[in-house]
């Protein structure tokens, strides 16, 4: 026992280093980092020597990072988008030859994001070098020798030597609170305007049920007859399928009401409360 008024000791040793007969080895470590890291950078090189003179990462656009949470901050995305593409003057599948990477999938929310991708592209095409696939016969838009001696691989992480890392916004000064966004309830001003874009199409389609009914109820409140004089009142006529569920209602002038389509057990009943009909077991 311990000397004095300690604690007891209650160490929990259950951790498995070592997998034998006694221990399951449930415990991984990871030592090798600092070999790992010189692995990844020799085979970067590698990587680099062999796609020569092709940059070593593909131009990646700037996006904004998903959830409420992460929203206002940025981070390289998949691919640019096509409507990038073409207000940069690029073709989809030309731009995935000269080191651009494309997303079909993606769409543009916002015109700064827009704006900020087009002019990375635009940037990224003044300093790019196009090795000519012929050296005898250079077509347009390809380097002539001196452009491609004096050209150099691009091995940054990212692919943005060219470009720059990304481009965080600026923060806003501090400031004094006006009158106006103390008293403005923001939550409600989105909510509504939330609403009004989701339910557009049901409250359209609503007001115009609305306005067709009350134009029906002004125009069929009596037809008159100005041959004869006679006020014709228009009946509506209820149908019933025969899975007893009422259909929508027919509008018809001077045609008499259906008869009440019954099943067999009104049917019975009506025939005993006029004295016939099939007399019961007790009777016979």
């Amino acid at each position: 026992m311990p000397k004095g008024n300690n604690a007891i000791p209650h160490v929990h040793q259950k951790k498995h280093w070592n997998p034998c007969s006694s221990q399951k080895g449930n415990v991984k470590v990871f030592l090798n980092q600092p070999a790992q890291k010189n692995r990844r950078r020799r085979l970067r090189l590698v990587k680099a020597k062999k796609v020569f003179p092709r940059p070593l990462k593909a131009l990646r656009p700037q996006v904004n990072c998903p959830t409420v949470r992460h929203n206002m901050k940025k981070r390289l995305g998949r691919g640019f988008s096509p409507a990038e593409l073409k207000a940069a003057g690029l073709n989809p599948r030309y731009a995935a030859t000269i080191g651009i990477r494309v997303d079909g999938r993606r769409k543009n929310k916002s015109e700064e994001g827009m704006n900020v991708n087009v002019q990375r592209l635009k940037t990224y095409l003044s300093k790019l070098v196009l090795f000519p696939v012929n050296h005898k016969k250079v077509q347009k838009g390809e380097a002539s020798e001196e452009e491609v001696k004096a050209a150099t691989q691009d091995r940054s992480r990212f692919g943005d030597a060219a470009v720059g890392p990304v481009v965080m916004p600026a923060k806003e000064a501090p400031r004094a609170v006006t009158s106006e966004e103390a008293t403005k309830n923001v939550y409600a001003f989105l909510k509504k305007n939330h609403s009004a874009v989701r339910f557009f199409g049901a409250r359209k389609a609503r007001a115009a049920r609305k306005e067709a009914a009350k134009e029906d109820k002004d125009s069929l409140l009596f037809l008159y007859d100005h041959s004869e004089h006679v006020a014709v009142a228009r009946v509506f006529i209820l149908r019933v399928n025969w899975s007893g569920r009422w259909s929508s209602p027919a509008i018809a002038r001077g045609v008499e009401q259906p008869k009440e389509r019954c099943r067999g057990g009104r049917i019975k009943r009506r025939q005993r409360e006029k004295g016939g009909g099939a007399q019961s077991r007790k009777e016979k």
